[in-house]
This record gives C-alpha cells, sequence and structure tokens, in this order.
C-alpha cells in the first residue's frame, strides 16, 4: 500500500508510520500470524524497549498498544529486522519505491 507523508517528517517518523501502517493492515484483515520486516533498527528497538511513557514517541505507544490488542485476540506478530542496501531483493525494490514517492 502506497501513502504520502509530509515533507516535515523524518526518517525514523517514516519508518514508524511504515510499521504503523502495516499493523493496521494486519488487524484489518484479522490475521492469525503477521511478519513485518523492516530494515530501520531505531524502530524495532524503539518498540522493544521498555521506557516511560513520557519519553516515548506518540505512534510508538500506539504501535505498542496495537500490538498489545494483537495479542490479546490472539494474532502473532513478529518484527523482523533486515539489514539495509544488502541486495534483498523486497528490500531494494521497497528502497526504489520509498525514492519514487
Amino acid at each position: 500500500k502506497r501513502f504520502s507523508l509530509s515533507s516535515l517528517i523524518f526518517i525514523f517518523g517514516a519508518e514508524i508510520t511504515a510499521l504503523l501502517h502495516a499493523l493496521r493492515i494486519s488487524d484489518e484483515r484479522n490475521l492469525n500470524k503477521a511478519i513485518i520486516a523492516t530494515d530501520s533498527r531505531s524502530a524495532v528497538s524503539s518498540i522493544l524497549k521498555v521506557s516511560d511513557a513520557k519519553y516515548t514517541h506518540p505512534w510508538i505507544i500506539l504501535i505498542k498498544d496495537i500490538l498489545y490488542q494483537l495479542h490479546r485476540r490472539g494474532t502473532i506478530v513478529k518484527l523482523l529486522w533486515i539489514p539495509s542496501h544488502c541486495d534483498i531483493v523486497g528490500n531494494e525494490r521497497t528502497d526504489a519505491l520509498t525514492k519514487k514517492a
């Protein structure tokens, strides 16, 4: 799915927005299992980190809430970090589409 972002958004914001959309799609489709791959180590680390909510990006809090709701419903979600620019076909295609957007 393709969507536009504000020109004011930074890379981290774009990465977590993409993860948020992937989780929403998983929720809308009532998937039993979802594997979400990203090359953003910082986004995955932020999601997995236990931290005080007042110091956490609001979208990370939203992502954690959605993950919790999916877990309660029985959906298994795995976040998979993959290194960028390593000739992984899907990742290279995603990078190319990102540059076009």
